[in-house]
C-alpha cells in the first residue's frame, strides 16, 4: 500500500464519523445495517487506515460510541493488514 488515510478524536461523535468516510477516498460505506451498531466499511486498494485514538468519549447521539467502536472494529477484522488501531486519547 502507497497511501494512509488516518482519522483521529471522533469522540463517540458517529455522524462525524460517518462524515469522514463519505468524504475519504481510502473508505467507502458499504451497508449500514449492522445488528450491532456497527457500518460495513470498504477499504479501497493501495490505502492503509490509522485511526489514532479517542474512539469513545462524549459522542453526538446516544449509542454513538458503541457505534464507531464496533465499526472500527469489523473494519480491522476485515483487513487485519491494512488497518491499525490505536488506543488512547
Amino acid at each position: 500500500p502507497d497511501r494512509v488515510c488516518f482519522l483521529t478524536d471522533v469522540e463517540g461523535n458517529f455522524e462525524y464519523f460517518l462524515a469522514f468516510v463519505e468524504l475519504s477516498e481510502a473508505l467507502s460505506l458499504m451497508s449500514t445495517d449492522g445488528a450491532d451498531g456497527a457500518v460495513d466499511l470498504e477499504l479501497a486498494e493501495g490505502w492503509v487506515f490509522v485511526f489514532g485514538g479517542g474512539a469513545v468519549d462524549k459522542g453526538g447521539a446516544v449509542g454513538g460510541s458503541i457505534r464507531v467502536a464496533r465499526s472500527l472494529v469489523a473494519l480491522k477484522h476485515k483487513y487485519p493488514q491494512r488497518v491499525c488501531l490505536l488506543v488512547g486519547s
